[in-house]
């Protein structure tokens, strides 16, 4: 009971406080209703306002809060976690948004089904590649052993530890990372299939503004423990890792901009495939 309670404690106030600070931040920006006063709305609203959501898409939201507050907490070190548990995190989320998706679509072809695959979990096999060319340069599957690696060898994208083929597999595995990035945060190409607007009832906005504003800084500060980590200590280092993380979305941003006019199933699947052999390199090379 006490390890349990130290789950839910966890789960609960970093991990929550940062999905909703996050979204906060968000609606401040867009000058809507501010995500803390939205959550207040959402526990106060009476059994006739939930019951009027459809209880699949209560389930999903919930459930993609808890994932992206669980693998927030084991980014920034609350929690111990592996790669595979990181992998399967995101999987997780990823899921529960396409039952959000799914619930506003009508008249689903078989071909938009196609793309809509493509885009929401097409970024899975450039991932994995990534995360064991991370692993096997590192030699270590837990994220805190990840970092502690990098803070003695330096980052694993300029450490020459294991040689220049190393730091070559390593690089081509970034890229590949990069790719599955822009597909996770649904970045050109990645958004070419145009779907109706996601619906969700009232009740949820601020349930799913908060998983969707998460996302924003979840995907490029994995990218940064992965590839940027360096040097924990002395404490002006974070300083540093927060640049590293903006500095990331930055370029995934840019990278959506520059590529937003390209936006089609093919050069998504030409991404998809190039973030394959990036990372099929890499695996060679490390």
């Amino acid at each position: 009971m006490s390890f349990l309670g130290k789950v839910i404690y966890l789960l609960v106030f970093p991990g929550f406080f940062f999905l909703v600070s996050v979204s906060s931040i968000a609606t401040f920006a867009r000058r809507e209703e501010n995500a803390f006063s939205a959550w207040r709305r959402l526990i106060i609203s009476t059994p006739k306002e939930r019951d009027s959501a459809n209880s699949i898409n209560i389930a999903a939201s919930v459930v993609r809060v808890l994932t992206l507050s669980w693998l927030s907490c084991i980014l920034f070190g609350f929690f111990q976690g592996d790669l595979v548990l990181v992998f399967n995190l995101l999987l997780l989320q990823a899921l529960c948004s396409s039952i959000l998706d799914i619930s506003s679509l009508e008249d689903l072809s078989k071909k938009d089904l196609l793309s809509y695959a493509t885009v929401r979990f097409g970024w899975t096999i450039p991932l994995a590649l990534a995360f064991v060319v991370t692993s096997l340069r590192c030699g270590e599957v837990m994220i805190s052993g990840i970092i502690s690696w990098q803070n003695v060898a330096g980052m694993a994208v300029t450490s020459t530890a294991g040689g220049l083929k190393a730091l070559s597999g390593s690089v081509l595995s970034l890229l590949s990372a990069l790719t599955a990035s822009l597909g996770i945060l649904g970045f050109a190409p990645f958004s070419s299939v145009k779907f109706k607007e996601r619906r969700v009832e009232e009740i949820l906005d601020a349930v799913v503004l908060s998983s969707d504003s998460a996302v924003y800084i979840v995907i490029p500060l994995l990218v940064t423990i992965l590839f940027f980590a360096g040097k924990t200590q002395p404490w002006y280092e974070y300083i540093i890792w927060a640049l590293k993380v903006i500095i990331v979305f930055i370029f995934l941003s840019v990278v959506d901009l520059i590529l937003r006019k390209k936006r089609s199933m093919r050069f998504a699947f030409l991404a998809l495939a190039l973030g394959f052999v990036f990372g099929l390199l890499g695996l060679i090379l490390v």
